[in-house]
């Protein structure tokens, strides 16, 4: 099934960016590298589960303006989404 390879590799992708985000961000001093670690997976499950639903629903064929609107619209949705809830 197409939905199930597109989740994996997307995902994965996702997961990578959260990861190397999360290692990268500044740490508060009440934080530590591994929490960001951690919410970096997190975020990168999510943000990639969200892309796959959002590509395979609005963008089959796959066009290359669409494809990065929706990154960015998913990166940006979950970054506020994130923001709000470590607060």
């Amino acid at each position: 099934m197409v939905i199930d390879r597109d989740l994996i590799r997307y995902t994965l992708n996702w997961v990578v960016f959260g990861a190397i985000a999360g290692l990268f961000a500044p740490v508060a001093s009440d934080n530590s590298k591994l929490q960001h670690l951690i919410w970096g997976l997190v975020f990168g499950v999510a943000c990639g589960y969200a892309f796959t639903l959002l590509q395979n629903t609005f963008n089959m064929a796959r066009n290359r303006k669409i494809t990065w609107g929706i990154a960015a619209a998913i990166w940006l949705g979950f970054n506020f989404a994130f923001a709000g809830i470590s607060i």
